[in-house]
């Protein structure tokens, strides 16, 4: 997924871990593993979740629209 400022998700790869767990484009990543995003970078904050040794499964908490219902997303990292 590719994610811009304010941690919106822009593009979901098709079979990708961001669209297996679910993320749309235009979902608000509010959080990576329970820690608040870097609303001015947010790939920083996803980057270093993702860079973990070993790799394990990153949650992230969306909002599905300004407003809307949140939800969990688990991404596996592969």
């Amino acid at each position: 997924a590719h994610v811009g400022g304010a941690g919106v998700v822009l593009r979901v790869v098709a079979n990708s871990p961001a669209s297996r767990s679910g993320l749309k484009e235009g979902d608000i990543v509010i959080s990576c593993d329970g820690e608040a995003m870097d609303m001015d970078n947010p790939l920083l904050t996803l980057k270093k979740a993702a860079s973990r040794v070993p790799p394990k499964p990153i949650t992230l908490k969306i909002r599905r629209a300004p407003g809307g219902v949140l939800k969990t997303c688990t991404l596996d990292v592969e």
